[in-house]
Formats: C-alpha cells, sequence, structure tokens
C-alpha cells in the first residue's frame, strides 16, 4: 500500500462519514431530541416531500446521463456545457416551486 493510495482511501472514508452526518443528521436529533410522535410527523412529512423529488427529478438526472453520455462520445462541449446549464436552472426552478 503505498502513500497516494491510502491518502485517497482516507479522503473517501472522510469524505463518506461527512455524507452520512448530512444525510442522516435530522434522523440523529430527532432521535435523541424528540418525542416519537414529532418523529412520526416528520418522517411522514419528509416521505412525502420526497415525493416530488423522485417523480421530477430523477427522470431528469436519468435522461440527462444519456444525453450527456451520448454528447461527450461526439465531443461535442459546447452542447455539453448548454445543456448542463439549462438542467440546471431547471432544477433549481422546480426545487424553488417544491
Amino acid at each position: 500500500l503505498d502513500w497516494s493510495t491510502g491518502y485517497v482511501t482516507v479522503i473517501f472514508t472522510l469524505q463518506g462519514f461527512f455524507k452520512h452526518l448530512l444525510t442522516e443528521a435530522d434522523k440523529i436529533v430527532l432521535t435523541t431530541m424528540a418525542n416519537s410522535y414529532n418523529s412520526g410527523v416528520y418522517a411522514m412529512g419528509a416521505s412525502y416531500g420526497s415525493i416530488a423529488a423522485r417523480i421530477l427529478l430523477q427522470p431528469l438526472e436519468e435522461n440527462a446521463r444519456l444525453l450527456w453520455s451520448r454528447l461527450a462520445t461526439n465531443n461535442d462541449n459546447a452542447h455539453l456545457e448548454d445543456s448542463y446549464t439549462t438542467l440546471v436552472k431547471m432544477v433549481v426552478y422546480i426545487g424553488l416551486v417544491f
């Protein structure tokens, strides 16, 4: 195991812990500080809130991946950049609505 591989492993491990903390911090705090009723209400609201993301944003992500892989193989960087900025704008607008 050389130094650069160990360094990359440590960085990815720390990144994984940080991501876990960011994605699960609300549940950790609720478990320690809220009663079961409030935790249930939060879980139900979070579940319904994620429906919009699954219905609207998941197809956008899948289609964008297909488009970008096609554009990347054709070395069409101008259209790649334009489609990326358009998608980011769409996601921001959808995020502002929901």
